[in-house]
Order: C-alpha cells, then structure tokens, then sequence
C-alpha cells in the first residue's frame, strides 16, 4: 500500500539531517541536485514513530541513486 505523507529524512555522511520531505501521492520523496558523497536515507511511519526503514548510499557526480524503503511495523 502507498505511504502518502510520511516523513523522510537525509542524513550526510556525519549523521547531519541535510534534507526533509514527505512522500507524495505516489509515496515517492525525491531529494535532488545533491553534492556527491556518502548520504542515508531514513523513512518514518508517522502513525506511531517507531516503524522505519533507512537505506545508505554513495552518490558520485552526475549519478542517480534510487533506494527503496519499504516502512513496516
């Protein structure tokens, strides 16, 4: 089932939050134009906080990096 809103957080390669979105009627959250290097992304079930999934990836010049989070209980 689709995630419409939830809170998804991107994380640099010093744990600093460097962007939030939530996800759009499609449960997609797009964050673009980043600085090549090491990033996490961390997906929040915003019904009670505690279900999350996180991805971390490496993002190299002119690359496009696609992970999926699939947010259970």
């Amino acid at each position: 089932r689709i995630q419409v809103g939830v809170p998804v957080y991107l994380y640099d390669g010093n744990n600093r939050v460097v962007g939030t979105l939530a996800t759009d009627e499609c449960g997609v959250a797009k964050f673009e134009d980043l600085v090549p290097g090491l990033y996490s992304v961390q997906a929040v079930k915003p019904a009670d906080g505690n279900a999350q999934a996180v991805a971390t990836t490496v993002v190299r010049q002119g690359q496009t990096v696609e992970a999926l989070l699939n947010v259970k209980r």
